[in-house]
């Protein structure tokens, strides 16, 4: 499956406060301090402040894999930058719900109110981890370990990666493969 962006209605949820949830059912409802593989939330006021790398978003599991990155454009141009959302989220509101619905970790309770976290808006995926190439470049670094073995290099030559990952791959592993290849870049 290779989404690219679908329309979302998106709102939001909170880690607990300080003080806790107010109650049994809002605790089950916004579901605790970590994502659905233990690692804490990521907050939208936490990334702006420059505290985190990205905003935790949970959604239908059976859509998109965990990690996967996402824009939401209508938040970029709200707070005038860059925003990178990443799904590591989920929960039972989701379940059959595909691309209808995102949930963005905010701050608190308040925030999870503010009008710009709660429309209905586009997504933009940005890597969705299903990518073959992605996955050929992340097992062939995994093979580079010796002088030896060129399966970077072969990806590079044979074109299997898109350009700019090329040149990525080139600009950090290239002087060495080439080395040892005997050969200039």
């Amino acid at each position: 499956m290779s989404i690219r962006e679908f329309e979302a209605r998106l709102t939001g949820y909170f880690p607990p406060p300080p003080e806790g949830y107010k109650d049994a059912k809002e605790a089950l409802m916004e579901g605790g301090p970590n994502d659905m593989r233990g690692k804490p939330l990521m907050t939208l006021q936490d990334h702006l402040e420059g505290r985190v790398p990205y905003v935790s978003v949970a959604m239908d599991k059976g859509v998109l894999p965990y990690g996967t990155r996402l824009r939401i454009p209508a938040l970029e141009s709200h707070f005038g930058r860059p925003i990178e959302f990443r799904v590591v989220d989920t929960g039972g509101a989701f379940l059959g719900k595909g691309t209808s619905k995102v949930d963005v970790c905010v701050r608190g309770r308040q925030s999870q109110h503010l009008p710009i976290v709660n429309i209905t808006t586009k997504v933009v995926v940005v890597d969705d981890g299903s990518d073959s190439a992605v996955k050929a470049v992340q097992q062939a670094v995994n093979d580079v370990i010796s002088a030896n073995d060129l399966k970077l290099a072969l990806l590079i030559e044979d074109g299997i990666l898109g350009p700019k990952t090329r040149k990525a791959i080139r600009d950090v592993f290239w002087p060495y493969i080439s080395t040892v290849q005997g050969g200039g870049g």
